[in-house]
Parts: structure tokens; sequence; C-alpha cells
């Protein structure tokens, strides 16, 4: 998937669940009691971070120490 196709999906609000390194990843969309709308993003199973628009997203979020705006072409996508 190319970055585009990623940011795509994240303005869709589409659920994405896919693996990097052998580690299983999520992102899924939630509402904070602000009733600010926010993309959760982290490993599955754990605590996830939130981000509030998607330059915030692709700016902060990291696989392990490698940040995610680098890495989503060498993501294996489940759905």
């Amino acid at each position: 998937m190319t970055l585009e196709q990623f940011r795509q999906n994240i303005e869709l609000k589409k659920e994405m669940d896919f693996s990097s390194r052998g580690i299983d990843f999520s992102v899924s969309y939630g509402r904070d009691d602000d009733g600010r709308n926010y993309i959760a993003f982290g490993e599955k199973h754990l605590p996830y971070e939130k981000y509030y628009s998607w330059g915030e997203f692709i700016n902060a979020a990291k696989i392990g120490n490698a940040w995610l705006r680098y890495s989503v072409e060498d993501l294996v996508f489940s759905n």
C-alpha cells in the first residue's frame, strides 16, 4: 500500500490491521470525552496512542524506532 492509499483509508476511517517485523498493529478510531475524533494506533492488545489529525499521526507514529510514514509500503495488511 502506498502512503497516499494509507492516507485515504485514514480519511475514510477504515480500520486496519497489519504487521511489521512480526508484531501486530491496528488502526481504529474513536471520540474522546471532549467530543474530539481521534485515530487510535498501537500494538494489538496494548494501550494505543491517540492522534487528532492525519498530520499529527503520520509525523509522530512509530513502529519500534522507525517512523510509520517511512514504513507504510513494507507493512503486511491483514484486512
